[in-house]
C-alpha cells in the first residue's frame, strides 16, 4: 500500500522504453566500431608513408653532405640527420631498409596480427 501511494502520479520511463533506447544504442555502436577501426588503420598507413618521406629527405641530405648513401637508418641517426629510427605503426617488426646503391627505401606494409 505504501508503494502505491508513493509512486502514484510520478513520471518515468517504462521498461520497454529503456530497452528500445538500449537497442538503438547497440545498433549505433555496431555501425560505428568498424568505421573507427578502418580510420585507425588508414592513419597508421599514412604515418608510415610520412616516415618514408622523412627518411627520403634525410637520405638526400646525407648524400649531399657525404657523397654516398647511408648503409642503414642507424647511420642517419648516428650522423644526426634524424633523432631516432622510426617504427612502422602498421607492423612494429618491419624495418625501413635503404638500398646503398640507389638510396631508395624498401619497406613491407604487411600487417601483423592486432596488438
Amino acid at each position: 500500500m505504501f508503494f502505491r501511494r508513493r509512486f502514484r502520479g510520478q513520471k518515468g520511463f517504462t521498461l520497454i522504453e529503456l530497452l528500445a533506447v538500449i537497442a538503438i544504442l547497440a545498433v549505433l555502436i555496431l555501425i560505428a566500431v568498424p568505421i573507427i577501426s578502418a580510420n585507425i588503420q588508414e592513419a597508421k598507413k599514412t604515418t608510415c608513408e610520412s616516415n618514408i618521406k622523412m627518411l627520403n629527405s634525410a637520405i638526400q641530405r646525407y648524400y649531399f653532405d657525404k657523397g654516398e648513401y647511408p648503409e642503414d637508418v642507424d647511420d642517419l641517426v648516428n650522423a644526426g640527420y634524424i633523432d631516432e629510427a622510426p617504427v612502422c605503426p602498421v607492423n612494429k617488426d618491419a624495418s625501413y631498409d635503404i638500398n646503398k646503391t640507389t638510396g631508395k627505401i624498401t619497406h613491407d606494409h604487411t600487417e601483423q596480427s592486432a596488438d
